[in-house]
């Protein structure tokens, strides 16, 4: 926890003024040139800010409890989880999802 609330204080004092940002209004805010410590060509750079996001399917995974109808006869389930598919990607809040030159994934 002393981990996590040290880096989360870090990022709001140092990273997250060089990041863009939008207001709940939707209206983007430019990041602080204060503070910059760096420079790219001679010209202070801001942050982006790179998430990866994924999730996991199971075939097997399905909601265990339903309405059913009084006719209807008991169905039986598949034990375990099951083949999965995992779902995995780069996102950006300024380009959206990375993708190579060629747009391929």
């Amino acid at each position: 926890m002393a981990y996590q609330k040290g880096f989360v204080e870090r990022f709001a004092q140092h990273y997250a003024p060089r990041m863009y940002n939008w207001d709940r209004d939707g209206r983007e805010t430019k990041p602080s040139r204060d503070g910059f410590t760096g420079d790219l060509k001679g010209h202070p750079f801001h942050l982006i800010l790179v998430t990866h996001d994924e999730s996991t399917f199971y075939a097997n995974d399905e909601r265990k409890a339903r309405w059913y109808h009084e006719s209807e006869a008991p169905m039986p389930v598949r034990k375990g989880e099951g083949t999965s598919i995992m779902a995995s990607d780069i996102l950006t809040s300024e380009w959206g999802r990375l993708t190579t030159e060629d747009g391929t994934e």
